[in-house]
């Protein structure tokens, strides 16, 4: 239970630093919402961006807990993605955004980065001796 209360919190950690991130990247071709927003910019970046970074945060946070021996925090750490998408997916609906969305993309990216993650989990992140080097190495 406090494994997963931890994940939920970490995807909303997660959904502001992507937005913090987002914010400041705007002059490299980064999307946000807005009826202005030209969604041709730069396609390829906001892709590897919403897709990539989440990943790349899990396997921080993982390096992290094992190196302050919270192993249990790694265990499904894929289910940090869930999450976030899903608190994404809520803002858009409590702010009224629904209409501004590109669902097809939206679902692209949650897949993506769900499947990336989950293998990224099971073959990277489960085991400690992949992520971390020993100590006689």
């Amino acid at each position: 239970m406090l494994v997963t209360f931890i994940h939920f919190i970490l995807a909303v950690i997660l959904l502001v630093f992507m937005n913090w991130i987002g914010n400041h990247s705007s002059y490299k071709g980064y999307n946000s919402l807005s009826l202005t927003a030209s969604s041709h910019e730069a396609p390829v970046f906001n892709i590897l961006y919403r897709v990539l970074a989440p990943i790349f945060f899990i396997i921080l946070i993982s390096a992290f807990a094992y190196w302050i021996d919270f192993d249990e925090l790694t265990q499904n750490i894929f289910f940090v993605i869930i999450y976030y998408f899903s608190l994404r997916l809520v803002l858009v609906f409590v702010l009224g955004q629904w209409l501004l969305v590109n669902w097809f993309a939206y679902v692209f990216t949650f897949l993506s980065s769900l499947v990336f993650a989950y293998f990224v989990n099971v073959n990277l992140l489960d085991d400690k001796n992949l992520l971390l080097p020993s100590p006689q190495d």
